[in-house]
């Protein structure tokens, strides 16, 4: 087991070392690379989504004859996005809402239950793309937020899945995600704080003890989310969402944390209102 632990977490630095300077020189250049970096994750995330959701169909969406409530999907979140990506933040979240309409009503009888979950998977892409965008776009700020909210959400995952797997204990959601423990819930927690701390100390963010309130509260809303992905694949017993990243699966797995973090973070900023932001 110990042996089996220490090759998957292996696996998952290895991946990381990969991706995570590409993704943050992405967010640090801005502009036109950071809109490709949105751009080409929701196309990834779109496509393992609708994989998960045609998991049990023997045909799949692009049989002989291309499923319309897929080809709907795929339409309405590049629309989305792309408008997100540009500044247009309404006018991607109407597309996002015309699209969730237009899938779950060509989607037809033989999807039911499915075709609902194909719909809501337009809001599950379209949401976080756009608030990624919007905060990304504030030339003060954007590039700061994201990297903190990325060490935050990172340390989430690095903590639960280290303490889960050494310590393990009680099942946090058995029903849901057989794996998950209450142990690695607490230890989530933890390294969102860690986080925090080690951030004040070195004088990156304003006041320690507000962020480490606020990385509890993206902590908690990160597993959530984690759990949520985790739901829609027990429905459709469907064990990872891909296989392009070594170690953590698909996109989808490794950004489901991220996909309720960053509308999250992006509702706070709005809530404070009056060009306020986390830093000041």
């Amino acid at each position: 087991m110990a042996s089996r632990n220490r090759h998957a977490f292996t696996k998952r630095c290895l991946s990381a070392a990969v991706l995570v300077p590409v993704v943050l020189a992405a967010i640090w250049a801005g502009g036109p690379w950071y809109a490709a970096l949105l751009l080409g994750v929701a196309g990834l995330m779109a496509k393992e989504w609708i994989d998960i959701c045609f998991a049990r169909d023997g045909r799949g969406p692009w049989s002989a004859r291309p499923d319309p409530g897929a080809v709907a999907f795929i339409a309405s979140v590049a629309l989305a996005c792309l408008a997100g990506t540009l500044g247009h933040y309404a006018v991607a979240l109407l597309i996002a809402a015309g699209g969730l309409l237009a899938v779950g009503a060509l989607s037809g009888p033989r999807m039911r239950t499915d075709g609902v979950i194909l719909a809501l998977g337009v809001f599950y892409i379209v949401l976080p793309i756009t608030a990624a965008a919007w905060i990304g776009h504030d030339p003060e700020h954007g590039a700061k937020t994201l990297f903190w909210l990325l060490a935050t959400v990172w340390a989430t995952d690095s903590g639960a899945f280290l303490t889960g797997r050494w310590l393990g204990g009680p099942k946090l959601a058995p029903v849901i995600s057989p794996a998950k423990t209450w142990s690695g819930f607490f230890g989530g927690l933890l390294g969102a704080a860690l986080v925090a701390a080690a951030a004040g100390a070195l004088g990156l963010i304003p006041s320690s003890g507000r962020f480490i309130a606020l990385g509890l509260a993206v902590s908690l809303v990160a597993q959530g989310g984690d759990l949520l992905e985790s739901r829609f694949k027990r429905h459709f017993e469907v064990k990872d969402s891909g296989t392009i990243i070594p170690g953590h699966g698909g996109v989808l797995d490794r950004l489901d944390s991220l996909l309720t973090a960053l509308p999250f973070v992006a509702a706070v900023e709005l809530w404070m209102g009056n060009g306020e932001t986390l830093w000041r």
